[in-house]
């Protein structure tokens, strides 16, 4: 055959094979250009990677990164991985339209995992987490629940992100994998994070796929990401373009794998455009003729359906377009026959972002602002969520609307405690109302902007919370509205609080409480009175502090109320610092119980935290050991107070028993986490752990090393006002043990003098113990034997008049050194034995070995 023989002719002219097969298997390539359903290519490398992270889980939870551009084939690799594995799995997809919507992602992965269950699956679960029905209602229907308790929004906020993780350890083993999570809202991404740290010991595989270039300025994903670093729990999996050879199962399609790779440069998603394109055209341009090909009616409905950023319903598009259901089958069937639509379990969506967003970009401007509106009024009628209405009214220039669901968005989201898509919300109702003022009344201005700042607090974000507040305190102003004024102004001096700069918040915190005055307003007196504890007790005013507590607790009590477990948090934490621990444990037990009856976990952990410090200056320290487990494992036991502050509070404790090397082990684990961290709020731990690690190298004979920690607190000092009297006094302690290990006594005691001073103008005798400790010793080095013995017997009187055991014990182990002293000697044995009692076993042989090879 004359075919035959050409063919013949070109093979004895080496025309490459691919090239042969793509002559002679056209109709392979244009039968199958439609519907074209590629194998998997390639990533076998990834997917051998995916499958040892998966082995990985049988010793707990594991985070996998997929990241790569889009359309680079993140997607499909897991889909391969799940559809080869076969483990239960939950999924969901991020969209732009649902970043703002709080738990949107989760939800849709919780769903598709748990709404399958058995009953008795479904038993065990709520009965292990009864609160995750908020986020799957489906659950509800299957078994009789009890009414939920309600709770503040931090709290509720906190008991449905440990309820996702108490599920996720009942239903394990399982693959969670969300797409796109460079578009998940922020609350699914710190849920993914609280599932790294409360299913730690559970065969979870966290998958996401994200783009990494818009995900590079999204910090809760670097926040996760960093979590999981920190936890030895991350595997990072980045996609590149296929190779050359991956290409060539193409050549049964009649496809030449070189000439497509040269043309697509491997990239997944330009390959298999490529193949239903003509020749030459842009991705674009491949992906709008393929669009034509359909009738112009199924064009029309395509065009519609890229308003929706999400899956979507036939009947939702036909109710946006005013026909019945019906009309529009034939349309949806030829879209799905041509890939441009995809179906699953009921519900359409474009087969990637891309498609639609090309599809979308296609439409004139007021066509898109029409279709908009169209969707708008169809969400309405079906009660979709306020955010996603929001969307869809600013797409459509229906401002009012735009102002109404944003808030209400808003308002939402606070009471999730879902703060940063919270202030996202109010930004964009604020934003219509700049362009088009007068939609709302002051009052309701107002309150958007104090609303807004609330959420901007908690993100540290309080420039931008100071500029809402002025705003709304300018507006307040201007009506002659107190009640409003006093409300922006309380908010501001919080503001300032949140800031770390307390010298700031006290002028608000002071009009706050005048204007609640001028309001008789007891409730409102009573919070000004208790916030104004903060920034009194954060200055060192602690006398002011104290009065200001005494009236909060006094109106709290004529109003029949429980005050604000803060109030006895500050009362524990002053008495804490002048030494008088039977009053602050006292304090901190009614503050603890307030801190669980008000769910307010953040001052649960403070509580808690002073508490154990408390028992470890007693020599309890069984009892203070569990007091900081107890810290570290409450609600919000991962975030930045109790990753930051713990560790150096363990190692303080250690350094107290003079057990240095475990000390500075903790002591670095703070200052690792606090140097990665940003803002003003870190400068105050960052400088306690710099000073626990300048005194451990300075007790291991590495005063090289401690000098630089000092230097590094020197240069801090200026920047931070926060608790400043209380590292000051620490520092001049700290000096005074350099110039000691320097053999430089004129400076340890000029040191140790400050030190002393401030004791004395703060009343905080425990540094008057260290300053007269420093104080002894530097005498000592400069032959002053006497005066010596003098301050040192002194340190040492008043550490066991202030019943601390592990200062006595220091201070009479110092006095018996200078002296030679047999009885001195003994009174040191004595407060070390003391001390060792109230440890556990393995602890206490660990000191009572260190603290012979002090002896000797």
């Amino acid at each position: 055959m004359p075919e035959t023989e050409a063919l013949h002719r070109r093979i004895l002219q080496s025309v490459p094979v691919q090239q042969l097969l793509a002559d002679v298997l056209p109709a392979v390539r244009i039968g199958r250009a439609d519907r074209l359903d590629l194998p998997f290519l390639g990533r076998q490398t990834e997917l051998a990677a995916l499958e040892d992270a998966w082995r990985a889980t049988a010793q707990g939870v594991w985070l996998v990164m997929v990241e790569g551009d889009a359309g680079i084939g993140k997607s499909r690799l897991v889909t391969e991985f799940m559809r080869r594995t076969a483990w239960r799995c939950g999924q969901a997809k991020g969209t732009e339209l649902e970043r703002d919507l709080p738990f949107s992602g989760l939800a849709t992965a919780l769903a598709s995992l748990l709404s399958a269950l058995s009953k008795q699956d479904a038993d065990r679960v709520l009965a292990a987490a009864p609160a995750v029905v908020e986020l799957v209602p489906e659950l509800a229907g299957k078994v009789s629940l009890p009414a939920a308790t309600a709770l503040p929004p931090e709290a509720a906020r906190i008991r449905l992100l440990d309820s996702v993780a108490a599920v996720l350890r009942v239903v394990a083993p399982l693959v969670l994998f969300l797409d796109d999570l460079q578009w998940a809202d922020p609350s699914t991404i710190q849920a993914l994070g609280r599932i790294l740290q409360r299913a730690s010991d559970s065969p979870v595989l966290l998958l996401i796929a994200l783009r990494p270039a818009e995900a590079a300025d999204n910090a809760p994903v670097r926040h996760l990401v960093d979590t999981a670093r920190s936890l030895g729990r991350l595997r990072t999996i980045r996609l590149e373009p296929l190779p050359r050879a991956a290409l060539d199962p193409l050549l049964s399609w009649g496809v030449d794998p070189v000439e497509l790779w040269a043309a697509t440069g491997g990239h997944p998603l330009f390959v298999s455009e490529r193949l239903r394109a003509r020749a030459g055209e842009r991705l674009d341009e491949a992906i709008l003729s393929r669009c034509r090909a359909a009738n112009s009616s199924a064009q029309h409905h395509l065009e519609a359906a890229s308003v929706f950023e999400r899956a979507f319903r036939p009947g939702l598009l036909a109710a946006m377009l005013g026909c019945d259901e019906a009309a529009i089958v034939a349309d949806i069937e030829e879209l799905l026959s041509r890939r441009l639509l995809i179906e699953h379990a009921g519900e359409l969506r474009f087969p990637h972002d891309l498609v639609r967003q090309t599809v979308y970009s296609s439409i004139s401007a007021p066509r898109r602002e029409t279709l908009h509106r169209q969707a708008l009024r169809a969400l309405e009628a079906e009660g979709a969520p306020m955010a996603e209405l929001a969307s869809h009214a600013l797409a459509g220039g229906v401002w009012a609307s735009v102002v109404r669901y944003a808030t209400a968005a808003g308002k939402q989201a606070l009471e999730l405690y879902a703060n940063a898509e919270a202030a996202a919300h109010f930004t964009r109702a604020l934003t219509v109302l700049e362009a088009h003022p007068g939609l709302v009344e002051p009052a309701q201005l107002e309150s958007l902007l104090i609303q807004r700042a609330r959420a901007l607090i908690v993100l540290s974000e309080t420039a931008e919370a100071l500029q809402s507040l002025e705003h709304a305190r300018a507006s307040a102003r201007s009506c002659g509205d107190v009640r409003a004024e006093a409300e922006a102004t309380h908010w501001m001096g919080l503001t300032q609080w949140a800031a770390w700069t307390p010298s700031r918040a006290l002028p608000h915190a002071r009009r706050a409480l005048a204007l609640a005055q001028q309001l008789n307003d007891q409730r409102l007196i009573g919070r000004a009175h208790a916030f104004l504890t903060n920034p009194h007790g954060s200055l060192g005013h602690l006398d002011e502090a104290l009065r200001h507590a005494g009236h909060a607790l006094a109106i709290y009590k004529q109003l029949g109320e429980e005050p604000p477990a803060m109030v006895l948090y500050r009362i524990g934490i002053i008495r804490h610092q002048r030494s008088e621990e039977g009053a602050a444990l006292k304090a901190l037990q009614q503050g603890e119980a307030l801190a669980l009856a008000q769910h307010e976990e953040t001052i649960l952990v403070f509580v808690r935290w002073v508490r154990a410090t408390a028992l470890a200056n007693l020599g309890r320290y069984h009892e203070a050991f569990a007091a900081l487990a107890a810290a570290e494992s409450s609600g919000k036991g991962e975030e930045a107070f109790a990753r930051s502050r713990l560790p150096n509070t363990y190692g303080a404790f250690y350094a107290d028993l003079g057990l240095w090397h475990e000390a500075l082990e903790h002591d670095l684990e703070s200052l690792d986490v606090t140097q990665a961290m940003s803002g003003p709020a870190f400068k105050e731990p960052l400088i306690h752990a710099l000073l626990n690690v300048a005194e451990d190298h300075l007790a291991l004979d590495a005063p090289e090393r401690a000098l630089q920690a000092i230097e590094r607190v020197e240069q801090l000092m200026p920047e931070a006002e926060y608790a400043r009297f209380r590292y000051g006094n620490r520092l001049h302690y700290v000096r005074a043990l350099l110039a000691l290990a320097c053999e430089e006594a004129a400076a340890a005691l000029e040191a140790a003098d400050a030190c002393l001073t401030n004791a004395a103008a703060y009343r905080a005798p425990k540094y008057e113990v260290r300053g007269r400790l420093v104080k002894g010793q530097a005498l000592a080095w400069l032959g002053n034997a006497e005066a010596a013995k003098t301050e040192l017997m002194a340190a040492a009187r008043l550490a066991e008049q202030l019943s601390y055991p592990a200062w006595a014990w220091r201070a009479w182990t110092a006095a018996a050194e200078v002296t030679s002293a047999p009885h001195l000697a003994r009174r040191a044995a004595a407060a070390m034995q003391r001390l060792a009692d109230n440890l556990d076993t393995g602890l206490r042989e660990r000191f009572l070995r260190s603290a012979a090879k002090v002896r000797h």
